[in-house]
C-alpha cells in the first residue's frame, strides 16, 4: 500500500501521481493530478461512484491478474523483469 508516489518520465519530463492499495485477490491504483490515464488492460472502475451505498447492480468485467513484485504503485512487472533492470543498472552505474 502506498498513501502517494510520483513517477518522472524522463522522455516526456511528466510527473505522475499515484497511490495503490494491493491485497491479494485485489489491486486499487488511484491517479492524482491528472496522472495519464494507467494501461488500457487494467480496468477502469471510476463509474462505480454513480451508485450509492445501498445499490445492487450485477457488472461483469474481465479482471487482469498482474505480478506486484515492488513497492511501487503502477510497476507490473515480473520478478525477472525487475531483476533484469537492476543488473542493466549496475551495469550502467560502472560506466
Amino acid at each position: 500500500m502506498t498513501g502517494y508516489a510520483a513517477q518522472l518520465d524522463m522522455n516526456s519530463l511528466r510527473i505522475r501521481g499515484y497511490g495503490e492499495i494491493s491485497y491479494y485477490p485485489w489491486g486499487y491504483l488511484f491517479c492524482f493530478d491528472g496522472a495519464e490515464p494507467p494501461p488500457a488492460y487494467l480496468v477502469d472502475i471510476t463509474n462505480f461512484s454513480t451508485y450509492r451505498y445501498h445499490d445492487w447492480k450485477e457488472i461483469s468485467f474481465r479482471a487482469p491478474v498482474l505480478p506486484i513484485e515492488t513497492m511501487y504503485p503502477a510497476d507490473y512487472r515480473s520478478k525477472d523483469q525487475v531483476e533484469a533492470a537492476v543488473k542493466s543498472n549496475l551495469r550502467n552505474s560502472d560506466k
